[in-house]
């Protein structure tokens, strides 16, 4: 699911929309709103953030300079830029391991009281 659009459809899918079939029409314009609305958000969250910045007196290119650094990273967190799956795995697997552990610390107190 690294593409844009097989997030999308992730996205879709979990909002309880019927998914339509790959490559449709109303696939393509599904994933088209969909990145629109990202861009929005992210577009929103720079004009209140520029708005607060000229509200404290801070100049044009001060707030420029920390929208850019944030946008980077909200447009990652909105796009799944960077998903790796792999690195998903180790980390469900390192959870799933942490949890054995700790059910067996449960039981091993449980036999002893």
């Amino acid at each position: 699911m690294s593409s844009s659009w097989g997030n999308a459809r992730a996205v879709y899918l979990a909002r309880g929309m019927e998914l339509p079939p790959p490559d449709s029409l109303k696939d393509k314009v599904l994933v088209e709103l969909l990145q629109r609305e990202r861009l929005a958000e992210v577009k929103k969250w720079e004009v209140s953030l520029q708005a607060i910045g000229a509200f404290l007196g801070l100049s044009g290119k001060d707030v420029q300079g920390v929208v850019t650094q944030l946008r980077s990273r909200l447009l990652e967190e909105l796009f799944h830029l960077g998903y790796d799956m792999k690195r998903l795995q180790e980390k469900m697997t390192q959870r799933i391991d942490n949890l054995r552990a700790q059910r067996e610390q449960m039981e091993k107190v449980n036999r002893m009281g």
